[in-house]
C-alpha cells in the first residue's frame, strides 16, 4: 500500500463480523466497517475480518449475511448488495482506473 494512503478505506472495504461462532447463538454480519459499527453483535466473543482480495465463490457466500444495501468495494469493483430480492440481485462495477493501461495502439 502506498505510504500515508492506509489499508483499507472505512467506508468502501469489505469486512466481516463475527460473535459466539459454533454457538446456537451466533451472528455473521458482512458489510463495509462503517456499516458493521451500526450493528448488534451481541455478547462476546466478536472477531472481525478485514477482507483482501476476495474470490467470486466468497463473495456469494457472503451475501447471506450482509447488511442490507450494503456498498462495498473488492477486488476493484464496487458492490452494492441488494437483499430485498433474496440474491442475484448485486451489481457491480469497475472503480479502479488508475492501474490500467491505455490502449496506445493507433491501427
Amino acid at each position: 500500500e502506498i505510504e500515508n494512503q492506509g489499508a483499507y478505506d472505512p467506508n468502501s472495504t469489505l469486512c466481516v463480523g463475527l460473535s459466539r461462532l459454533g454457538q446456537k447463538d451466533q451472528c455473521i454480519i458482512a458489510g463495509t466497517l462503517e456499516e458493521l459499527k451500526e450493528q448488534d453483535f451481541g455478547a462476546p466473543l466478536h472477531c472481525m475480518i478485514i477482507c483482501g482480495e476476495v474470490h467470486d465463490l466468497e463473495l456469494q457466500f457472503l451475501k447471506k449475511f450482509m447488511v442490507e444495501g450494503s456498498q462495498f468495494k473488492a477486488n476493484d469493483h464496487k458492490y452494492e448488495i441488494d437483499c430485498s430480492g433474496g440474491g442475484g440481485n448485486d451489481k457491480s462495477e469497475d472503480v479502479d482506473d488508475s492501474n490500467k493501461e491505455e490502449d496506445n495502439d493507433e491501427g
